[in-house]
């Protein structure tokens, strides 16, 4: 029913429904009906600019895929990573894993059908000798290799907003310095 909603862009139901699903996948121990739920969730959060939540989402699918070895979700997963960056302003990073998914042999014609528009979006933003290199080059990059790379810049990112925080921490505040008065003699 999920599926439904989204498709008629009816955003709250779709999500109101995928959440169900997911906690009944979760009841029984469905890794890859949690990973299938949770790509949708993570679309949903993108579509309605709640990038944050839409990361949480993808980055909690990614590491259950990994974990399950499937190729074809994994595949969808990436996709929807790929829109996350194209919405964050990294259309670099979003269309070399857009590549990567489309050029999947395990892609299915659902998933294709779902990344044209972005994928013709992000093609603009490049010439098409850029294109068609990053094509030859997707084919044979690894999914999986792509995927715990964005896990790794995720985990890099926090490192760095901790430390920034820690620094802004740590320094005293600046002690006002009252001028010397003249005195007179």
């Amino acid at each position: 029913m999920g599926a439904v909603y989204l498709f008629r862009a009816s955003l709250d139901d779709a999500k109101d429904e995928f959440e169900k699903a997911y906690r009944i996948f979760e009841a029984q121990k469905d890794s890859l009906g949690q990973a299938a739920t949770l790509t949708h969730l993570g679309e949903i959060a993108c579509k309605k600019n709640k990038n944050q939540q839409a990361q949480e989402y993808l980055k909690q699918d990614v590491k259950l895929i990994l974990s399950g070895k499937s190729s074809p979700l994994l595949v969808d997963a990436l996709a929807g990573v790929a829109q996350l960056l194209q919405v964050q302003g990294e259309d670099k990073k979003a269309i070399s894993l857009l590549m990567v998914a489309l050029s999947n042999p395990t892609c299915r014609q659902q998933t294709k059908d779902r990344m044209v528009s972005i994928a013709s979006e992000l093609e603009t933003s490049f010439t098409p000798g850029e294109v068609d290199k990053g094509f030859r080059w997707a084919k044979g990059a690894d999914l999986e290799e792509m995927a715990q790379g964005w896990l790794n810049s995720l985990t890099l990112e926090t490192v760095k907003k901790d430390a920034a925080h820690k620094s802004a921490k740590k320094k005293p505040a600046k002690k006002s310095v009252k001028p010397k008065s003249k005195r007179k003699k």
